[in-house]
């Protein structure tokens, strides 16, 4: 299978585009890539497309793109996340997971235990926008989720509606796999490494929002949103070949 890569760049077939930022750096510098190669480029707008390496330059790299794909391996179920903020590297991999297993939306949330001072996170917004790109490239979806900007908790709880609205609570819960769903938007909160304060999940029950729980075990925040929406998906059809 060719190597893929997204480009934030407008892709037609039977063009040629040049790249000269960090993605023509990694292309040449990194994976030593050679004009010929055949690689797969998108752009986040739906599909992907065939390409070729057309020539390596010092400080950019042609590429032909090719035929057009209109597949985009989303799945079925429209799944927003809420995703409390968590330390860099553990946002990150939360992210990546959450990406892969294909949620639709994904908002950062300030909750009551961030462990993150709130100064450290200016433009973190687009390393996140990165990570979730990266996992993109990675994992063949087409479609990037949509990064809303950072909310508040409690915000957040009032742009939601619907049955299917669900916090993660070790100490209590439902049992995600035999819970009823809906065809319904699915909403999914995750808390903070230290987890949800009573407050916030007081107000997201009186919301409209069930705990769900893995039984006895305490996930830590950055795999939580990975095993929670692999129920998720693989109930409502996001795991199945097609």
């Amino acid at each position: 299978m060719a190597s893929r890569f997204f480009l934030d760049v407008p892709l037609h077939s039977d063009t040629v585009i040049t790249v000269s930022d960090s993605v023509a750096h990694y292309l040449r510098t990194v994976l030593r890539l050679t004009a010929g190669t055949d690689i797969t480029v998108f752009n986040g707008q739906g599909g992907e497309f065939r390409a070729t390496i057309e020539a390596i330059r010092k400080h950019a790299v042609e590429i032909r793109v090719g035929s057009f794909n209109p597949d985009n391996r989303s799945a079925p179920a429209d799944v927003h996340l809420g995703l409390c903020v968590i330390k860099r590297e553990a946002m990150e991999t939360a992210l990546q997971l959450a990406t892969e297993l294909g949620v639709r939306r994904i908002t950062p949330l300030v909750s009551e235990h961030l462990a993150v001072s709130l100064k450290t996170l200016r433009n973190r917004d687009q390393l996140w926008q990165q990570v979730i790109r990266g996992s993109c490239e990675q994992s063949g979806l087409n479609l990037p989720p949509v990064l809303e900007p950072m909310t508040d908790f409690s915000d957040f709880l009032k742009q939601t509606d619907g049955p299917n609205r669900f916090i993660a609570h070790p100490d209590q819960g439902l049992n995600l796999i035999t819970t009823p769903l809906s065809d319904a938007p699915v909403y999914l909160l995750i808390g903070p490494e230290g987890g949800f304060s009573d407050a916030e999940v007081k107000a997201a029950r009186q919301t409209g929002f069930r705990p769900v729980s893995l039984g006895p075990r305490i996930l830590r925040a950055a795999h939580a949103p990975g095993v929670l929406l692999g129920i998720i998906q693989g109930r409502l059809g996001g795991l199945n070949q097609t």
